[in-house]
C-alpha cells in the first residue's frame, strides 16, 4: 500500500452536484461515485498512486459496509472522504438548487431550506 504524504494533500470543496447523487432535478440518474471514479482516472496524482493502473468503481449494490468504492490493484479509497454527513446535508438542503428545465438548460433555484439566522 502507498501512503500519500500530507504535504501533497490539498482539497477544494466540490460543488454539491458533483458529490450528491441526483442533485440536479430532472437530470439523468448518475451516481457521483461513477463520475468521480472517471475524474480520478484523469488525475496524475491518483494514477501515480495506482502505478498508472486505472481505478474501477464498485457499484453501491456490490459494496459491503465501509468497503472502498474506488480501487485499483495498488491503491483504493472511499469517495465518502469528500464530505461529512453534516456538510453533505448543508450542501443538499442549504445550497442553491439546480433543475434541468429542458435538455441543455439548467436553472439555479432557492435552497430547499432556509438557513437559521440568515440575513
Amino acid at each position: 500500500m502507498c501512503l500519500l504524504p500530507y504535504d501533497k494533500l490539498s482539497r477544494e470543496i466540490l460543488p454539491p452536484e458533483l458529490i450528491i447523487d441526483n442533485y440536479i432535478q430532472n437530470y439523468r440518474d448518475v451516481s457521483y461515485e461513477e463520475y468521480l471514479t472517471e475524474y480520478v482516472n484523469r488525475s496524475t496524482l491518483f494514477l501515480n498512486l495506482s502505478g498508472g493502473i486505472p481505478y474501477q468503481h464498485t457499484p453501491k449494490s456490490q459494496q459491503c459496509c465501509a468497503e472502498c468504492d474506488c480501487r485499483s490493484e495498488k491503491y483504493e479509497f472511499d469517495l465518502k472522504i469528500l464530505g461529512t454527513q453534516s456538510s453533505l446535508y448543508a450542501k443538499r438542503n442549504l445550497s442553491l438548487q439546480k433543475v434541468q428545465l429542458t435538455k441543455g438548460v439548467i436553472a439555479t433555484c432557492i435552497p430547499r431550506e432556509a438557513a437559521e439566522n440568515s440575513v
